[in-house]
């Protein structure tokens, strides 16, 4: 079996932002549409993937059981990447048990966000 995966498995990649439609306000947030957990391998490698352009990037995750429900924070948030300057950044985080989540990209008192790339990959 390969180190550290399922045997045969693929890294998938999702793309959440590209380009303006990423573009985030001083002080504001954008939030990706739903990603559903539900049918991947519990034990499931993710990381993300972000490009921005002025701004600093916090990056949380929101959780929900159902893909239409109210999309909440975990009591114990998941911060993935926090104040990220402008730049590219990758990091590897564990995502809670849920259904479906939603990556908050919230722009923290720097600047607005100009342009941003943001990509799911996992396996």
């Amino acid at each position: 079996m390969p180190q550290g995966g399922i045997m045969g498995a693929k890294i998938k990649i999702r793309e959440l932002f590209r380009g303006t439609f990423g573009a985030i306000a001083q002080n504001g947030n954008i939030i990706s549409e739903s990603v559903d957990l539900r049918d991947l391998y519990t034990d499931g490698n993710f990381s993300l993937h972000m490009i921005n352009t002025g701004g600093t990037v916090t990056v949380t995750l929101l959780v929900c059981s159902t893909v239409n429900g109210t999309f909440i924070e975990p009591s114990t948030p998941v911060v993935i990447l926090n104040a990220k300057a402008a730049g590219s950044h990758f990091e590897a985080f564990t995502a809670p048990t849920a259904g479906f989540v939603k990556f908050k990209f919230t722009e923290t008192n720097v600047a607005p966000v100009t342009a941003m790339d943001a990509w799911l990959n996992y396996q």
